[in-house]
């Protein structure tokens, strides 16, 4: 075995210097512990001693200590987020070298913080966050420089990459703030063009069939994980734990972690991206149609899912969102219908006059407008993607036109101030 010293008095030195450290899979030959088709070797979370990946990661000593005498050849990962960090992961095999020089230049200064030589001869420099909200991915227009921040995690010192080389401290200062000209580039946005899908003839008025697959479908039916070579590791209660295709054994991804519904995917080799969570519906599209989901849409209306078509000329009562397969939204197509099961639902007070659309179908200018459903539906989401289409004058909730841009006084009795302020920044 390649490495035989214990790697846990270096995920307690992390601990001790206040990250949240997890186990990662460990290099054995050149290949990973997990198996030889592993495609992110000896990088990612030892799922035997933490089911949910980076959210199992601590700085408690005596857990961490349990880790390491179960495994002692685990490697030590940081988890960013909890650990208040922020880590550019630069990578010289596609490019991170050149990105690197060109960045420091652009800043006006090199990069002076916490800084780890990984084991393949890249960097990793840690900066304190500073509470500003940093998307992990890929650091715009610098090839080869990652972002690790909410939900990412970084291979740590004293782990062993399947070169042979040790992760080891180039500069053991404590992370430092992020430079401003720094943060100005790790928070833009690129550019975008306004959401303005084509309408899709195939979609029912009412309920979509993605919103109905979502709410009827199953993980291991026809066209989902099982028959793409997904094979179920475990069960813990309502929780499942898959193997991806082609691995053995040992647990890739769950489904329904915290009753949310979701695929979580937690391996890199998949087509999907790690870490990040997917509706049955968006699992289906990825899977059978390659991402497309206007033509998975298509598809399970030939299979039934969702309310069939309107007649052409035909009318209905309830708003009629074009272009997206999927939104998460429910519709009313008369007063005795019942309300769309899997999202919120949009009503008008009967009293009210003639609205003008602020929205279209969906919100009136004056009166009110009652959005009610199920707990963890999304409501707050689609009220604030309503609120910030408003404010810029483009379409709201995938392509209801709005009548702005203008000015809105946004009123939220249910989050702190910080939560909001969160999540305003993603939909933005």
């Amino acid at each position: 075995m390649t490495g035989t010293s214990s790697r846990g008095p270096a995920a307690l030195d992390l601990a001790r210097q206040g990250y949240h450290v997890l186990p990662c899979t460990y290099p054995i030959a050149g290949s990973c512990s997990c198996g030889p088709s592993c495609g992110s070797v000896a990088k990612h979370p030892l799922s035997r001693l933490v089911p949910h990946g980076l959210l199992d990661a601590t700085n408690d000593e005596a857990v961490i200590t349990a880790w390491w005498t179960a495994e002692p050849h685990a490697n030590p990962a940081i988890a960013c987020e909890p650990s208040h960090v922020v880590v550019l992961d630069v990578d010289p095999r596609h490019g991170g070298d050149a990105s690197l020089a060109r960045l420091e230049t652009d800043i006006g200064a090199p990069l002076e913080t916490a800084h780890v030589r990984t084991g393949s001869g890249g960097d990793h420099f840690i900066f304190e966050a500073n509470g500003t909200p940093i998307k992990s991915g890929k650091l715009d227009g610098y090839p080869g420089i990652d972002i690790k921040a909410k939900g990412g995690y970084v291979v740590a010192v004293g782990a062993l990459h399947a070169s042979g080389q040790r992760y080891a401290w180039a500069d053991t200062q404590e992370p430092q703030p992020i430079p401003a000209a720094l943060l100005a580039l790790l928070t833009r946005e690129p550019a975008r063009e306004p959401r303005r899908p084509a309408p899709d003839p195939c979609r029912p008025a009412g309920g979509k069939p993605g919103d109905d697959f979502n709410a009827r479908g199953s993980w291991d039916g026809p066209g989902m994980l099982i028959s793409h070579g997904w094979k179920v590791d475990k069960t813990q209660g309502a929780e499942t734990f898959w193997t991806r295709p082609d691995k053995p054994g040992g647990t890739s991804a769950t489904t329904n972690y915290q009753d949310s519904g979701l695929f979580y995917p937690w391996t890199t080799s998949t087509q999907f991206d790690a870490e990040r969570g997917y509706s049955k519906f968006a699992v289906y599209a990825i899977l059978n149609h390659g991402g497309d989901f206007t033509a998975a849409a298509r598809d399970l209306a030939a299979q039934g899912y969702g309310e069939p078509p309107r007649a052409p000329g035909s009318t209905a009562s309830g708003p009629d969102t074009s272009g997206t397969a999927s939104s998460e939204t429910s519709q009313n197509t008369g007063p005795d219908a019942p309300w769309w099961e899997s999202g919120p639902s949009f009503a008008r007070h009967a009293d009210t006059p003639a609205p003008i659309a602020l929205v279209e179908g969906v919100l009136a200018g004056d009166g009110f407008t009652v959005w009610h459903g199920d707990p963890r539906t999304f409501k707050t989401w689609h009220a604030e993607d309503v609120m910030l289409s408003l404010v810029a004058g483009v379409p709201a909730l995938g392509g209801l036109p709005t009548g702005g841009p203008m000015v809105v006084l946004y009123v939220s009795n249910e989050d702190p101030a910080r939560r909001t302020a969160d999540r305003l920044v993603k939909l933005a």
